[in-house]
């Protein structure tokens, strides 16, 4: 008995091996897709590496750390110099600020504590009721006399510009912000981006830590009121001034320490260091025009 190949029945096509795994169309649009995705992925990858390619990498050396120990907090006598010998009699009278009481009783205790302050300065340090020196304008603890850590008495910045929007651009640049305080507001009011048409104007409940220098020069006195006020912060009967960055006081304290190194001193003997802004290669950057010391006493 012969066996039948069901693929050769009478009557029937017979099916051929070719027929049965023949591509179809979808399986032809299926594999275009994927390699033309396949190449315009490897394309973008190919894109990606080329602009990785120009981009500029700056790196910028690490400002290095200059560790100052603080002097331990002085009783400066009070004056408007920075001398060592304490003001007389009569030049107590200049630093005395009027105090307004609302009881006679009040009145008559700061007088009496007024009285007390003149007679124990009446010692033999002082031979007459008028003083050889004018006093000590720093604050307790200050660095006016150098090795301190608040630099507000010992630093001086001139930032000197030929109009108030050149003031701007060197304050932008160094990230330098205006800060107003005091006259009855809780708040401390901030101002950056200074040199837009609008500047950014934000407020604190409290000071950020930053370091605040006074400006100098009666130019950028009245510049930082304008541009507080072009902020729309009200510096009527406030007090205008600038904030420093982390940054920038770093660079400004290496400067310092580098300029009294290379005079041979120490930071306990820097007095005053004075700085100012210069222009170099199309922007603006700090130098040191001046760098005073301490004279020894001689005992």
């Amino acid at each position: 008995m012969s066996t039948v190949n069901p693929l050769e029945l009478p009557g029937r096509r017979p099916v051929r091996y070719k027929d049965m795994i023949k591509i179809t169309s979808f399986e032809k649009v299926t594999s275009f897709l994927f390699a033309l995705n396949f190449l315009i992925g490897m394309f973008v990858v190919a894109m990606f590496f080329m602009w990785l390619g120009t981009v500029q990498i700056v790196r910028i050396e690490p400002v290095p750390i200059v560790m100052v120990e603080p002097k331990p907090p002085g009783d400066n006598p009070k004056g408007y110099e920075e001398d060592v010998e304490a003001p007389g009699l009569e030049e107590s009278q200049d630093f005395t600020e009027p105090r307004i009481e609302e009881t006679f009783l009040a009145v008559t205790d700061a007088v009496t504590a007024t009285s007390g302050a003149l007679v124990a300065m009446n010692t033999g340090a002082t031979s007459s009721s008028h003083g050889s020196g004018l006093g000590d304008r720093r604050s307790p603890g200050g660095t006016g006399g150098g090795g301190g850590k608040d630099y507000s008495d010992r630093w001086k910045i001139n930032i000197t510009a030929r109009n108030i929007d050149s003031f701007a651009r060197i304050l932008d640049q160094f990230n330098i912000e205006c800060v107003v305080f005091g006259g009855g507001v809780s708040t401390f009011d901030y101002a950056k981006n200074l040199s837009d048409t609008a500047p950014t104007k934000y407020s604190l409940e409290k000071s950020d830590g930053r370091s605040v220098y006074n400006p100098s020069e009666e130019n950028a006195i009245v510049w930082t009121k304008e541009l507080c006020e072009k902020a729309g912060i009200r510096t009527a009967g406030r007090f205008p001034t600038h904030a420093y960055p982390v940054e920038l006081n770093a660079i400004l304290t290496k400067l310092e320490f580098d300029k009294a190194q290379a005079a041979g001193k120490t930071m306990d003997e820097v007095r005053r260091t004075t700085f100012e802004v210069r222009g170099a290669g199309g922007g603006f950057q700090f130098v040191i025009t001046n760098q005073e010391y301490q004279v020894a006493i001689r005992r």
